[in-house]
């Protein structure tokens, strides 16, 4: 391991892939992720394994489908359910083994009854506990009547709002004694752009307007039962593009305000003369819907909306031949950042059965052990949907063991509006899907699909040879 390289690991809640301007999509403004991107390695298909907080937040530690630990969906909503075993592997021990200063900034959502403490870090700074406080002192609060869908605007100053608070407490860690010495590794989990979106003023002022997302006026048929369910219990059967506009327009706002403070511990680092020997990372736990097929939030779909997630890896210098630029190799971002991380860093994880990959040589230009893109969804908010995904360069296949299934041509179809799943001339296509999806997750310890467990699986293989 060499001592003199840290490694910075900034996650946000909720961020679509399409909203970084480095992606050349929505025309969202983010210079500081951008330039980040302009001297990294940006991942243009990289996924998240479930998009769902808690769940992917704990696979990313555990290196595994948070299927295989009992994850299923957040612990803190409707019925319970545990977090990530304590006991079970959590790679950030074995930074911690290795010498590296470990601290988390933000919420871990690791597990409701253990602290971040008890999975490998040396100290967490919980910044909600902290931003509750400031907002009590200074009398800060939402607008009264306000609809977590409408949102609102903050005001004040810009380390007064949820991502200024938290990037506030980053730079006084970077500032402070026990960072002095290296290496340090650093988590640092935004609550933005997660809904309700509350951007600051200045950042709102920016935009005049927002993008109609391509599926909007999706009429969902031929689709699961399930997603006009979505819609009706947000009440959104009714509103138009012209409700939804400023609301995406805050959106927008939410990830410029979050750049902006990206930009601000980026700054630092380069002031402490640390910028050249750390790792930075800058990825998202999953996506959001904002308005798209007129839903809100998450659930109950795999949409590219929700699961295809931003991520940019700058090396630190020296580490590895790294080659700058964008890559189309896929990767399971919070499955494989762990075992990537550690080989980078030379950390020989102790762990045994991860589902990670390493995906280091793509830094240097080289292949990943990858060629599609597995997630997964159990549902919750309203209820219990179970869903399993396949997605590869053409097509994505969702399968609903309860419903119709979903299948996308992405190349003439990217906002994913015309399902195909009766189309006759994709019965091929289907039928590698589904048994390849299925082999995948048996593989991967999926209690839903292990096919000695049940009949379920044996009910998809059933429907492949009805093909």
């Amino acid at each position: 391991m060499d001592t003199n390289n840290n490694i910075l690991l900034i996650v946000a809640d909720e961020f679509r892939y399409d909203c970084q301007g480095f992606a050349g999509r929505a025309p969202v403004i983010t210079p500081n992720i951008d330039e980040l991107a302009e001297k990294g390695t940006f991942f243009e298909n990289a996924y998240t394994s479930i998009p769902t907080c808690c769940p992917a937040r704990q696979s990313f530690y555990a290196c595994k489908r948070s299927e295989s630990f009992g994850a299923y969906w957040n612990y803190d909503i409707t019925m319970p359910i545990g977090g990530l075993p304590v006991d079970e592997y959590s790679f950030m021990r074995d930074f911690q083994a290795a010498g590296y200063n470990t601290i988390h900034v933000g919420r871990s959502e690791l597990s409701p009854t253990h602290d971040s403490t008890e999975y490998g870090y040396s100290r967490h700074r919980n910044t909600s506990t902290e931003y509750a406080k400031l907002c009590a002192s200074k009398d800060i609060a939402p607008p009264k009547g306000i609809n977590i869908w409408e949102g609102w605007t903050e005001n004040g100053e810009l380390t007064d709002t949820p991502a200024g608070h938290t990037a506030a407490c980053v730079i006084e860690e970077l500032r402070g004694a026990s960072l002095q010495e290296a290496p340090f590794f650093m988590t640092v989990c935004f609550t933005s752009p997660h809904p309700p979106y509350h951007p600051h003023q200045k950042f709102y002022e920016m935009y005049d307007k927002s993008v109609k997302w391509g599926g909007f006026d999706d009429t969902l048929a031929d689709k699961p039962y399930i997603q006009r369910q979505q819609v009706r219990n947000w009440n959104n059967e009714s509103r138009t593009w012209d409700d939804w506009e400023p609301i995406v327009r805050k959106y927008y706002a939410q990830i410029t305000e979050l750049d902006y403070h990206i930009g601000k511990i980026i700054d630092t680092l380069k002031d402490q003369g640390k910028y050249e020997n750390t790792t930075i990372i800058f990825t998202a736990d999953h996506g959001d819907m904002c308005g798209n097929h007129k839903m809100f939030d998450k659930h109950y779909v795999l949409y590219e909306d929700v699961i295809h997630v931003p991520l940019i890896i700058k090396p630190a210098q020296g580490l590895c031949e790294h080659r700058v630029g964008r890559t189309r190799e896929y990767t399971m971002h919070n499955l494989d950042l762990g075992p990537t991380l550690m080989e980078l860093h030379g950390i020989r994880p102790s762990g045994r059965g991860l589902h990670g990959i390493s995906f280091t040589g793509v830094l240097s230009g080289g292949r990943s052990a990858r060629n599609e893109a597995v997630s997964t969804l159990n549902g919750a908010q309203f209820g219990l949907f179970t869903q399993r995904c396949i997605k590869t360069d053409r097509w994505k296949y969702i399968w609903n063991p309860t419903d119709t299934d979903e299948l996308y041509d992405l190349t003439v179809d990217p906002w994913e509006v015309d399902n195909r799943i009766n189309d006759p001339e994709c019965r091929d296509s289907v039928a590698f899907l589904r048994k390849q999806l299925l082999e995948i997750l048996c593989r991967e310890g999926d209690p839903f699909c292990v096919i000695g467990r049940g009949w379920a699986a044996r009910k998809h293989l059933e429907e492949n040879r009805k093909i």
